[in-house]
């Protein structure tokens, strides 16, 4: 990573950032789970995912803050038992 250059940063503090562990790693499971989001027109901010292991993978992602009571019905529905211990 020598020679990269940082030509800046900043700090957002009206967003909130989603966790989604223990998800099932395989396809369509991320589509299901942003299509959900979509519907309700949320904007997502950032995407991340983890490499899965032993079939399971986590999702986190950024919304804003005022939207984020909306948001926790939109994503729970797709994913729901689908974590490790049954909670999205």
């Amino acid at each position: 990573m020598r020679g990269v250059v940082v030509c800046g940063a900043a700090i957002t503090r009206d967003e909130a950032r989603i966790s989604l562990d223990g998800v099932p790693d395989e396809p369509g499971i991320s589509h299901r789970v942003f299509s959900a989001i979509a519907e309700q027109n949320i904007v997502v901010d950032m995407i991340g995912q983890n490499v899965g292991k032993d079939g399971r993978a986590n999702i986190g992602f950024t919304v804003l803050h005022n939207e984020l009571p909306d948001q926790a019905g939109g994503a729970a529905t797709p994913g729901r038992g689908a974590g490790r211990d049954g909670r999205t």
